[in-house]
């Protein structure tokens, strides 16, 4: 047998850059491909539901009207948030959020390991931005929707900033009964 000469060595490594060049410049096509046959559903983000909230004259709450779903959602924005619940999320749910693309590569590596070694599914991999798109567009829990998901995150972090894509689910995230997003779910318990 004899060892393989730089000369080859030199092609193959030409050969692989290429085909990695091109199936980045095919998902880079196929991506904007969507975003112009099935773009993101922006109408649908912004016509999310929010509570009505009746104040006196001094300003103080008298009443909360739920929503036509029967939800109690309140307007938590980003700025308002405090920082330690920020980073309680971020730890919680979605570590990477301001360093990835609407999809953490990493943790549904992560994820996906897990669940091949316990033979079930015992961690997920959903980032705030695919929850976001799961609450705008409810599915079924499948691979399929899964799929649907990653594609719908990736379009929606290249229309709405970080910012909005956190104070969306810190808004709209279901906390039990009919509280949705951590300023309800707060009034509510305390």
């Amino acid at each position: 047998m004899t060892k393989p000469s730089g000369r080859r060595l030199v092609r193959w490594g030409k050969r692989l850059l290429l085909a990695v060049a091109g199936l980045c410049i095919g998902g880079f096509a196929a991506e904007r491909g969507l975003d112009v046959f099935w773009p993101y559903p922006l109408d649908r983000l912004q016509a999310l539901e929010r509570s009505t909230v009746l104040t006196a004259r001094d300003g103080t709450w008298l009443r909360v009207v739920p929503t036509s779903a029967g939800e109690r959602v309140l307007p938590l924005g980003f700025a308002e948030c405090p920082k330690v619940l920020l980073d309680a999320v971020l730890v919680g749910e979605d570590e990477r959020f301001f360093a990835h693309g609407g999809v953490d590569w990493v943790a549904g590596l992560r994820a996906a390991a897990g669940n091949l070694t316990a033979g079930r599914v015992v961690s997920g991999a959903s980032t705030l931005t695919m929850q976001v798109v799961r609450i705008v567009e409810p599915r079924p829990r499948t691979w399929w929707s899964k799929c649907i998901e990653v594609v719908r995150a990736r379009q929606l972090e290249r229309l709405v900033d970080k910012e909005r894509i956190a104070a969306l689910w810190l808004e709209q995230v279901p906390l039990g009964g009919t509280l949705r997003g951590f300023e309800a779910a707060a009034r509510f318990w305390f």
